[in-house]
């Protein structure tokens, strides 16, 4: 067989093989989130809708979510799960401790938000976060 013989049936077996890379991870988008109350100790405080940004570099497991003007840092694992750290605010006198915890799938996002208020006495609130991505699906691996 000629050079260029053996070359097209290595470029033949190549393109069928595939790379073998796998897909990244990505995330990243604004999300059409509704807002829906799940449990309340604090009589004083409520829900606002807002939608949800989510920055994130395909394949990185850290990742931003921004709802309501707040930014929070969360990492995220390849089957679509984030955990966001614990992000403390002070309004007023008061701090606010927020936790996310949530799922990404190829058209939205679910996250919970458990909110704590350290005051006299202290409470808790805990929201969902739920809806569509605006434009291209996530990827999912």
């Amino acid at each position: 067989m000629s050079r260029r013989g053996v070359g097209s049936v290595l470029l033949a077996l190549w393109g069928c093989s595939g790379s073998g890379a796998e897909k990244a991870i990505s995330v990243g988008g604004t999300y059409q989130t509704v807002v829906t109350e799940l449990e309340k100790t604090c009589a004083d405080m409520g829900i606002q809708q807002h939608p949800t940004t989510v920055v994130h570099q395909p394949g990185d497991t850290i990742l931003s979510v921004t709802h309501a003007g707040a930014t929070y840092q969360a990492v995220l694992k390849s089957d679509g799960t984030l955990t966001g750290q614990p992000a403390t605010f002070m309004i007023g006198n008061v701090t606010y401790v927020i936790r996310l915890s949530g799922q990404f799938t190829a058209e939205g996002v679910d996250i919970r938000a458990d909110v704590e208020a350290a005051r006299e006495p202290p409470c808790k609130i805990s929201a969902r976060w739920s809806g569509p991505k605006d434009g291209p699906p996530n990827v999912l691996p």
